[in-house]
């Protein structure tokens, strides 16, 4: 279990055709990575890498209210790094590299979400990919030999499919009167 507050965002475009159908797309920065405890042994390592994503979807439900959201994202891994702890202490042997022949040079994710009135949304996503490239080999050794990682995550958002204006002005519950959010 990793829980991760840093820098993830994302930026979407939304198509509607009606009050219960539109189409998503946009673009994302992710910081994506998961522990390993190393078996029979006192290591822990942490990998991660940051991603540029591109998802595309569909939405259903009512558009200004409660929607189910659901597409597939490619991913684009550009920055990869590696901390070992020994009995819980960090080591100095940190690996940071920039396009890391370590991992694919692409990820291929699946995600289904709900989002909720006022811009709250609640995701899953699992990545068809590997973590790594299971054959990479460094100076003499072939440090991921083994490890099958497929990496999964919910999420939590907030405003992911409202538009500015939903935001930053009003908000109408139809036969309603309008609130105020802010």
């Amino acid at each position: 279990m990793r829980f991760v507050p840093f820098f993830n965002m994302q930026v979407n475009g939304n198509i509607d055709f009606g009050t219960h159908f539109g189409f998503i797309f946009g673009g994302a920065i992710r910081n994506v990575g998961f522990i390993y405890n190393l078996p029979d042994t006192n290591i822990k390592k942490k990998y991660r890498n940051y991603r540029l994503g591109i998802p595309v979807g569909i939405k259903l439900g009512r558009m200004n209210k409660f929607l189910f959201y659901g597409g597939y994202e490619i991913e684009f891994p550009f920055h990869y790094k590696e901390k070992t702890f020994v009995n819980n202490a960090k080591q100095d042997t940190k690996i940071s590299d920039w396009f890391s022949p370590r991992t694919p040079s692409y990820y291929h994710s699946f995600f289904v979400g709900v989002q909720f009135p006022y811009g709250f949304s609640l995701k899953f996503k699992y990545y068809l990919s590997e973590f790594f490239i299971e054959n990479f080999s460094d100076v003499d050794s072939n440090p991921y030999q083994g490890i099958k990682a497929n990496v999964w995550y919910f999420s939590l958002n907030f405003a992911i499919f409202q538009n500015k204006q939903m935001l930053y002005k009003e908000y109408y519950n139809e036969g309603q009167t309008k609130k105020e959010i802010y």
